[in-house]
């Protein structure tokens, strides 16, 4: 094992000072830490991870000091390009938590297609630390938490491998490569960051980065972050646009990977560096407010933040409408009264003509029928 000394200096997501939200406040001492609060290293196949047959080399880089379950993200490299010209983003993600896995292709030819396929077996790979004895990642990885992303053609190839396989939390793709994508090809909800360079002549935005993001579902997450005056250049990794490529990468990964609702404003954020900026967020609907606390009576099922608003176990129910202290047929009832049922009946909310099971149940969840 090897450990990395890694010093840089960097703010990361400064737009956390402007958050009003109180749960989020501890975000900004974190962005004035470098490069992370977490000491790292990395193993290889000379640890006994296992030698996956559609990549060739592997590094897991992880953080030594951190504590509870990880996430996990997979980078594969573009055309010619070897591991190592992602390795920096090992060090710079694993020291923020996120345990990264390099690879490279088992030809330095290898199409798109097949740097998906290199991903896939990576995660499997990724995955089985979980259960190796011996592996310091034993017991600590989430495998429901893992995310797929890569440089140029393996940025083509993460679209690709979030198509085929629907788990895949999240796709990073840098200055991704790859030709004639159709939205057939790109159907998948992974919420999707797609990095692009100005200036890049080999994946030039118009003909790649720019038809990714169009061809991405609009139901899904994405945003496209283009950097003024940067070509295709891997090395400069996380560093790129003056670090706001790290940035917006490590915010995106704790919002839609760790599911932490706290990045998600700072990803609106038009970052200085960019020459053209573009999303489809909006975090309320993303991360919908609420009351979390299963026990209590106005608990919200879909709710990801928690409001403040719960009331205690022992309020009164409100679809508890007759006072019976249950949810009766004479309360489903009083409640369609309550929504005039008449021929053209407002308790259809399906609009299908009749008051079935579905509108009821609606109506009940609208009362709060879970207390």
């Amino acid at each position: 094992m090897r450990f990395f000394q890694f010093a840089f200096a960097f703010l990361i997501c400064p737009c956390f000072f402007a958050q009003g939200s109180e749960s989020c406040d501890s975000l900004a001492e974190l962005s004035l830490l470098s490069p992370g609060p977490f000491e790292f290293t990395s193993i290889d196949e000379s640890d006994n991870i296992r030698n996956g047959p559609d990549y060739s080399g592997a590094h897991i880089y992880y953080p030594t000091n951190s504590t509870g379950i990880l996430s996990s993200l997979v980078l594969c490299p573009g055309f010619m390009n070897f591991e190592s010209t992602l390795q920096n983003w090992g060090p710079f993600l694993s020291a923020h938590g996120i345990v990264t896995m390099t690879i490279g292709p088992n030809y330095l030819t290898d199409s798109p297609a097949q740097r998906k396929d290199a991903l896939l077996d990576a995660v499997i790979t990724l995955k089985a630390e979980q259960t190796r004895l011996g592996s310091p990642l034993f017991n600590i990885l989430d495998t429901n938490q893992v995310a797929v992303g890569g440089f140029s053609m393996g940025g083509g190839g993460a679209q690709l491998a979030a198509a085929s396989d629907p788990s895949i939390k999240a796709v990073i793709a840098l200055y991704p490569f790859l030709l004639n994508a159709m939205e057939e090809d790109l159907d998948h909800s992974s919420p999707l960051l797609v990095i692009s360079g100005e200036l890049d002549f080999i994946a030039a935005p118009s003909l790649h980065a720019n038809i990714h993001y169009a061809a991405t579902p609009e139901s899904t997450p994405k945003q496209r972050y283009e950097v003024n005056n940067a070509g295709h250049d891997p090395l400069i990794g996380p560093y790129a646009g003056g670090g706001e490529v790290g940035a917006k990468v490590l915010c995106w990964l704790q919002a839609f990977l760790r599911e932490d609702h706290c990045y998600c404003p700072p990803l609106l954020n038009t970052p200085s560096t960019a020459s053209d900026f573009t999303h489809n967020l909006v975090c309320a609907n993303l991360f919908p407010e609420g009351c979390t606390d299963a026990s209590a009576c106005n608990f919200n099922p879909t709710a990801a933040v928690d409001d403040g608003s719960c009331e205690s176990e022992s309020c009164d129910c409100p679809a508890d409408l007759n006072g019976d202290n249950a949810i009766t047929v004479a309360d489903v009832l009083l409640a369609l009264s309550e929504f005039g049922c008449l021929s053209n009946c407002t308790a259809d909310i399906d609009s299908n003509g009749y008051v079935n099971v579905t509108d009821i149940l609606e109506l009940l969840s609208m009362f709060g029928a879970d207390c």
